[in-house]
This record gives C-alpha cells, sequence and structure tokens, in this order.
C-alpha cells in the first residue's frame, strides 16, 4: 500500500543505501551511525567500495533529512522495519545479494534498487513476501509514491540456500527491465538525436523505438553498451546505416557475424559514420 512519511512503522528503521553507484552517500555515514558494507565477508568483499550499506536510521538523524532532500527522487535505496538485532539484518542483507538465475548460476541481486524492489514485491504473493522478507517485518520503497510491504509471518531463513525466485517474480522483473531501458532509449535518442523523432506523436515514437531494438536483438547487439552504440549509429546517418547500397562496409560491420565480437564491429561502424558525416560537411 502506498503511505505518507509520517506514517512509518514503530519499529527500527534502517536504511538499505546504493553507496556504489551514489558514492556521496559515504559523506553522510560517520562514526555516529551504526553501519555495515554488505559486500564484506561475502564473496563480493573485494568490491566492497561499491557495496550497499546498510545503515541504522532516525527519522531526527542528518541522514535521513539528507535521504528526504536529495536519496528519494534519486533512488539511492529503500527502508527496513525490524525488531531483529543490527548483526541479524546485516545477514539477511548479504543473503539478499545473492540470487540463483533462471539457469542455474549465481548472480548480484539489487533488492535495495527502489525500482526492482517495487516490482518484485508488487508482483509476489504473500507467501512470496514472506519468504524474501524473512526477519524484516516491513520494507518499504519510493516509485511515484511511497509503498509498503508488511511481512505477516516472520521467520528464519537458511542462509546456506541461495536466494530463489519463481518465473512469476522473473517475469515481472525483467518486463520492468524492458520498459526502462525503452524509456532511457527514448531519452537518449530526445537529447542527441531529436531529428529522428520530429514529426512522431507519442505512440509513433514508441513504436519507432521499438523497432529499434527489435533490430539490435536481430544484429545480436544484445549488451546495453553495444545497444547504446548501435543506436548512436543509426542517430549519425539514420537508417541508410543499414542500406547496403549507401553505405556498404558500415552495413557489413552491422550485419556480419563472423568471429569479430559485436563490441569491435559496432567501434569500426561508428568510425565509418562519423567519418561519413565529416564528409558530407566538407564536399
Amino acid at each position: 500500500m502506498t503511505v505518507l512519511y509520517k506514517q512509518w512503522p514503530k519499529l527500527p528503521c534502517y536504511l538499505l543505501l546504493d553507496a556504489g553507484k551514489y558514492p556521496v552517500i559515504n559523506n553522510w555515514i560517520d562514526d555516529s551511525y551504526n553501519s555495515y558494507a554488505i559486500y564484506l565477508n561475502t564473496p563480493y568483499a573485494a568490491l566492497e567500495s561499491l557495496s550497499p550499506q546498510l545503515v541504522e536510521c532516525s527519522f531526527d538523524s542528518k541522514l535521513w533529512s539528507m535521504f528526504q532532500r536529495q536519496g528519494i527522487y534519486n533512488q539511492w535505496g529503500i527502508l527496513l522495519f525490524s525488531n531483529a538485532g543490527f548483526s541479524e539484518i546485516v545477514r539477511h542483507c548479504q543473503w539478499w545479494i545473492q540470487v540463483e538465475t533462471q539457469n542455474k548460476m549465481t548472480g548480484i541481486f539489487r533488492l535495495y534498487d527502489p525500482d526492482l524492489c517495487y516490482k518484485l514485491f508488487t508482483c509476489s504473493s504473500d507467501i512470496q513476501r514472506q519468504k524474501l522478507l524473512g526477519i524484516i517485518n516491513s520494507i518499504c520503497c519510493f516509485n511515484d509514491g511511497w509503498h509498503q510491504f508488511d511481512n505477516a509471518v516472520l521467520q528464519s531463513v537458511d542462509y546456506q540456500y541461495l536466494l530463489s525466485l519463481e518465473s512469476s517474480q522473473w517475469r515481472a522483473i525483467k518486463e520492468d527491465k524492458s520498459t526502462a531501458l525503452k524509456k532511457r532509449i527514448h531519452q537518449h535518442v530526445q537529447h542527441l538525436f531529436p531529428h529522428l523523432l520530429r514529426k512522431k506523436d507519442s505512440d509513433q515514437q514508441l513504436e519507432w523505438i521499438n523497432m529499434l531494438l527489435d533490430e539490435a536483438n536481430t544484429l545480436h547487439f544484445t549488451t546495453i553498451q553495444d545497444i547504446y552504440q548501435f543506436i548512436n549509429i543509426i542517430g549519425i546517418l539514420g537508417m541508410d546505416a543499414l542500406n547496403p547500397k549507401m553505405h556498404p562496409e558500415i552495413y557489413q560491420l552491422l550485419t556480419d557475424q563472423d568471429d569479430t565480437s559485436p563490441a569491435v564491429r559496432l567501434r569500426e561502424a561508428t568510425m565509418l559514420a562519423q567519418q561519413a558525416v565529416k564528409q558530407v560537411v566538407i564536399d
């Protein structure tokens, strides 16, 4: 349910903050706070500088004030409420950071991302939420308003087993990632290549972005970096980049599935696209 600022549970409050993505957070966590870098004493200990931070927090603290001013809309992290001891909550958060993927591999899980947290808990059943929360009474995240998810039955977790999700939960997460990517690509094109969206209404712009992403997938450009590189080439040359008569070398680099990695081919295609534009200007 959506809650207002002062309707917090009457329980000890903890902030789980993405200090790796937003290192400025560390400037506000001094020795007066009970805090812990979650990656410590885990397989990710070498990545301590990128670790999320768990901080016990009161609503009259400077950190909470800063979180309200900057952290909410910049998506610094989420709130936890629990009567469990600090060390127990640390251990539970350490369990959260590793997940068994759908192909039975181990992956880093960023439940402290408010968007991911909201999507996961919204799609989860009461039983699934109880499994995720374990010793945590309530979890709160901001997504166009505050949302609180409560744990009706507190339970201990066997931490020797990796966190695992059900297919419905994975499906919701993937749908969320896809929507977020389309939104970022749309903003990227609007900022750098607005001419590509002129004379298109909102629906037509979305349809065009979907078409570009489908084309990238067809060409096996699947990483975020490769997708952006492909979008940039289209931004420079338009759809002529995929015309073998207009730009044969670029077309070959984009479409050939040889032993050269997509990243290498995209870098070469980008340089050729930039050279083509310069040549047009000179001529």
